[in-house]
């Protein structure tokens, strides 16, 4: 069983729309992911919230979902059959509410992909199939067909908040109140979008330079500083 990529294809609205990227988000139904970051700074989803209704983009937060349960695989706390089980039930959940969710942590993106690329193994899938299926009865059966079955071709889309604001960063340009004039700016990525499984595919994506931010940064009046 070959299950599809969920990252969209941001080189493929590129050719497509050219001139506008944002064209392509207009009419589609958008949901933010609730990460766990945001319990320490809650106004990264809520600004990003406004942002993308200034934008006039159709915009919900997403209902039913959990933790990416990221940091407890990586302490080796859960086995991969659990953490594809709980990011599986998540991708269900957010398959009925929307076409493309926008996710601002690091480690929840590749989590949300990198449990995908796990199902591959049949004996994985057949375990996280069987955890999906105890979730299920306990949740009284399904609320909607096909309820927390492992999604092979699911619609849903995901993107990290970053390549999408780079991605419209004109349109953003545009709708600007306040920029970053005057002000010194120093980035920091974080490892995991560094090191994203879904890059590892395209080896000059994977091995070249990131500097999105500092594209940003300037473009918005602001001033990059390297630091040690």
């Amino acid at each position: 069983m070959h299950f599809n990529n969920l990252a969209l294809d941001l080189q493929e609205i590129k050719k497509k729309y050219p001139e506008n990227p944002l064209e392509f988000f207009k009419g589609r139904k958008l949901c933010l992911f609730k990460a766990c970051l945001e319990k320490y700074f809650p106004g990264v989803r809520w600004g990003f919230y406004d942002l993308l209704e200034e934008l006039q983009l159709d915009v919900a937060i997403c209902n039913d979902q959990s933790c990416c349960s990221g940091t407890f695989f990586q302490r080796n706390l859960i086995t991969r059959a659990q953490f594809s089980a709980i990011n599986e039930r998540n991708l269900s959940e957010m398959n009925q509410q929307a076409d493309i969710v926008l996710v601002n942590c690091n480690g929840c993106y590749n989590s949300l992909l990198r449990g995908r690329d796990f199902l591959e193994n049949t004996e994985v899938r057949n375990k996280t199939q069987n955890i999906l299926n105890s979730v299920k009865k306990k949740a009284d059966g399904e609320k909607y067909p096909g309820m927390y079955d492992i999604l092979e071709n699911p619609k849903l889309k995901l993107v990290h908040d970053l390549d999408f604001i780079y991605l419209i960063r004109d349109d953003i340009l545009n709708a600007l109140k306040f920029d970053l004039r005057g002000l010194k700016v120093a980035v920091h990525y974080g490892c995991h979008y560094l090191n994203l499984s879904r890059d590892k595919k395209n080896v000059e994506n994977y091995l070249g330079s990131k500097t999105k931010l500092e594209e940003l940064i300037e473009l918005f009046g602001g001033i990059p500083v390297d630091y040690q």
